[in-house]
């Protein structure tokens, strides 16, 4: 049995024992008992030094503990412990979310208690990787810098040759934006006579925004109501000679059918466009996707499977011809310098030091998928019956995000802040129902993405998440 002196004299802040090593979490009620693993003992009033008997050492780290208030119950909590699992954890109750003093303590109306303020669990947390990647980001840093090349220099040449590699087509191009990816690559392949370009609304705006951007006539099709991808049902009654192309998104990080998609579009001479933001990485019996169809577009914004440091994009394509086009495009329309042989371009350049760093990530990029797939497999498995989190199942599937999806959103959302959860709706308003241009699209109706706009909710997903953190999810959901 563990002996630990608590000496508030000396440090409010720390539980630790004499050796140095933080205690498992405990319950303390400054004026009477101590409950710890094994048997309690006895805390006197107001004391400055305590010896507390029968706590197991854990080799977890330290969590702070301000200075305690009279006649307050304590918790120290601590990652993947049995005493912070399930009903009564530390600092949570199931009854009522706690709340933050501005003096760092949680506070429990229900009880009157006073805890520790527990961390919320972020939907994502960049500084985990790029803490982790420090060293070898300034070492990257410090290369590009050396070789005085800042923009389309050996780097950026050199991720365009891996990243054509790693999806199996001929050519990749670096943007400045997915965005920008997607204007391109409409641009690239949609004929003039044929201005129409057709897309799922659930996928936050961002074919419409690049379409409308590029001069085109934005029609909406339906998605599937299990997968909520576009399909070739759903597009079949949208389909006519106006349409210059059809954007399949790979929403969630689930790879859609693009095969079946192509299957309806050839004979109509429809180009089809992949939107590859949320699935670098995705592969199918096809191939990877942004190999599937006529060109893709691509993001590597932070928060994306495979992120930059700032924004950034690509365009894929087997073809020489769109190839060329998205070169000219992305500069201008330059064929050679200052002269304008292509009307539409712009200034879209993937800048040599967010290309340094995307070549020394794309190599881990499987892992950190099959990672994402991992957790959100996890969930699923542990979801209680209120709610359905959408399967991320093989290599066709890569979890950029977990989606949950539920009748009732807003007590979701309650009962996961009440665990200190964040969640967050991707994607809240389809793109016909956007205030700057709903008037144009009153009478469109697509009754599964406007069902599925109100319930789909997405929770913590990336490779940083530890193991106790994932259970915490879990447990708020197989609670719910």
């Amino acid at each position: 049995m563990a002996e630990v002196a608590l000496d508030g004299a000396v440090d409010h802040d720390r539980l630790v024992g004499a050796d140095g090593v933080v205690l498992d979490p405990l319950v303390l009620d400054v004026g009477g008992e101590v409950q710890g693993d094994h048997e309690p003992s006895q805390l006197p009033n107001n004391s400055g030094v305590a010896t507390i008997t029968g706590i197991r050492p854990t080799a977890h780290s330290a969590v702070a503990l301000p200075t305690h208030p009279p006649r307050a119950h304590l918790a120290c909590i601590l990652p993947a412990s049995p005493h912070t699992r399930g009903r009564g954890r530390p600092g949570v109750t199931d009854e009522t979310p706690a709340s933050r003093r501005a003096d760092g303590w949680c506070v429990n109306s229900v009880h009157e208690e006073i805890t520790p303020y527990m961390d919320w669990l972020p939907l994502n947390d960049l500084s985990r990787e790029l803490a982790s990647s420090r060293d070898d980001l300034q070492t990257l840093i410090g290369q590009v810098a050396d070789s005085g090349w800042l923009v389309q220099g050996p780097q950026h040449a050199a991720f365009e040759t891996e990243l054509a590699a790693y999806l199996g087509t001929e050519h990749a191009l670096g943007v400045a934006s997915g965005t920008d990816a997607l204007e391109l690559a409409l641009r690239a392949v949609v004929p003039s006579e044929r201005p129409v370009v057709v897309t799922a609304a659930n996928c936050g705006g961002y074919t419409t925004t690049a379409a409308r951007r590029a001069g085109f006539t934005v029609r909406y099709a339906d998605v599937d109501p299990m997968s909520h991808l576009l399909t070739a049902e759903t597009l079949a009654t949208v389909l006519d000679e106006t349409v210059g192309a059809v954007v399949v998104t790979h929403l969630y990080g689930r790879a859609a059918d693009v095969g079946a998609v192509r299957t309806v579009c050839a004979p109509l001479g429809i180009k089809v466009v992949e939107d590859c933001a949320q699935a670098l990485g995705a592969r199918t019996p096809d191939g990877p996707v942004g190999s599937l169809a006529d060109v893709a577009a691509l993001s590597f914004y932070p928060t994306k499977n495979l992120g930059a440091l700032g924004d950034g994009g690509a365009v894929a394509t087997r073809s020489a011809e769109t190839a060329d086009a998205i070169r000219e495009l992305r500069q201008y329309g330059w064929r050679g310098k200052y002269t304008i042989a292509r009307d539409g371009g712009r200034n879209s350049r993937l800048d040599e030091l967010q290309a340094a760093v995307l070549r020394a990530r794309l190599p881990r990029l499987d892992d950190w998928n099959a990672r994402r797939r991992e957790i959100v497999t996890t969930y699923a498995a542990q979801a209680s019956g209120k709610l359905t989190v959408l399967p991320a199942v093989g290599p066709g599937h890569v979890a950029h995000l977990a989606v949950v999806v539920t009748r009732d959103r807003s007590a979701l959302q309650a009962h996961l802040d009440g665990h200190l959860i964040r969640s967050d709706v991707h994607y809240p308003i389809p793109d016909h129902r956007q205030p700057a241009i709903a008037r144009e699209y009153a009478e469109v109706h697509l009754p599964v993405t406007e069902r599925l706009a109100g319930q789909v909710l997405s929770v913590p997903v990336f490779p940083e998440l530890r193991r106790d953190e994932v259970e915490r999810v879990c447990e708020a959901l197989e609670s719910f």
